[in-house]
């Protein structure tokens, strides 16, 4: 694996039902952040909020924010839209967005796909890393293909990290 970029970025890892806790690890999901945000993208004091969750939770928030009537593996907030608004980071505590994900989602695409949980997450993680870069696969073909390769590089990349015990 290549040096991670390390950006500064500190992680809040959460879940919503103390039963189901996120099948990556606050190390893991640090590192994957830090290998993939570029530096300068966020200053120091600066955080990002991940929300292991549920189907009815994920179904709530797509209804609200994307108006589509079904749950969803994940959804990323960026609240940073702006370049602009990026050089203020760092200048105090930012939150610079959430990433929620479905606990019932990442269990049921990784059996699907053949591997474990924490794979499933941390692919996924990768993908909504790359949203909160800016980057839209939805109404972009162009990035689409870009976004898709990094995605694959990037999670061929952390191999490692994940196959540190959790």
């Amino acid at each position: 694996m290549d040096e991670p970029k390390g950006a500064g970025l500190a992680v809040e890892l959460m879940a919503t039902n103390p039963d189901r806790q996120a099948p990556l690890s606050l190390p893991q999901t640090q590192a994957i952040v830090d290998y993939v945000i570029p530096v300068g993208f966020a200053g120091p004091g600066s955080r990002l909020n991940i929300i292991y969750t549920h189907d009815d939770e994920m179904r709530r928030l797509n209804i609200q924010y994307r108006n589509k009537q079904e749950t969803t593996d994940v959804l990323t907030f960026a609240y940073l839209d702006q370049e602009s608004e990026w050089d203020m980071v760092g200048e105090e505590s930012t939150l610079v967005g959430e990433i929620y994900f479905s606990a019932q989602a990442v269990e049921r695409q990784a059996a699907e796909e053949g591997h474990q949980p924490y794979e499933e997450m941390a692919f996924l993680l990768i993908h909504s890393l790359l949203h909160l870069l800016g980057m839209d696969h939805e109404t972009d073909p162009d990035q689409s293909h870009v976004m898709n390769q990094l995605q694959n590089q990037y999670f061929q990349d952390i191999r490692s990290i994940l196959s540190d015990p959790v």
